[in-house]
């Protein structure tokens, strides 16, 4: 008897980690809100593995392939980053926001009580948590589309001023600077890469 696909086997053990999940939702939301961000996360990351590395921003024919490596190891943290902020806000946001409806009821209904107060003061904390998360994610959304940006500009080329830059995006020069200086860390260029910071050009290569 022929065994079954692996791709066959993925798909019944993703039913049944959903069929887990749900079942975690009903009896004890808590964990099922953990196991249901556990599984989101996994899925990303299955996805982003099947990415071209072509595709990468960081990607490019004049770097070696230990530089590439290097470079998108860095770029899909940053997009993992992201990604998994963009499951953590839901799910911190439903479950301040379930239980602490909840808890006002309860206050109205039962008058003032030090434990649904205490309990009220954690809901807030998670919803604070949401709130710094998705401030977070917006940023680093921003920072990847301005990324993207630059290197539409730059191309192949060898050096570039960084008044270049800002005309043609209209960014800040200290932005632009700074944001050229991580992506100088994280690799986007060559090794050699860097800014002469009293000329205001970068070097790529």
């Amino acid at each position: 008897m022929p065994k079954p696909s692996n791709s066959l086997q993925k798909k019944k053990k993703s039913k049944l980690s959903f069929v887990i999940i749900i079942i975690a939702l009903i009896v004890f939301w808590p964990i099922g809100m953990v196991l249901l961000f556990i599984k989101l996360t996994n899925m990303r990351d299955d996805k982003e593995r099947q990415v071209p590395l072509e595709e990468f921003l960081s990607y490019s024919t004049d770097k070696t392939q230990d530089e590439n490596d290097a470079s998108i190891a860095k770029e899909r943290s940053m997009i993992r980053s992201i990604n998994v902020t963009k499951v953590i806000v839901p799910v911190l946001t439903l479950i301040g926001g379930i239980s602490g409806t909840k808890n006002v009821i309860d206050l109205i209904r039962y008058g003032y009580d030090a434990s649904i107060v205490s309990e009220l003061l954690r809901d807030a904390a998670f919803l604070l948590l949401a709130l710094l998360f998705a401030i977070y994610a917006v940023r680093a959304v921003n920072k990847k589309k301005r990324f993207a940006t630059y290197m539409g500009i730059i191309k192949r080329r060898n050096f570039i001023s960084l008044d270049v830059i800002s005309d043609a995006t209209g960014y800040d020069i200290n932005l632009i600077e700074s944001d050229l200086q991580e992506m100088i860390n994280r690799l986007y260029f060559g090794k050699a890469a860097r800014i002469d910071a009293e000329k205001q050009i970068l070097y790529c290569r």
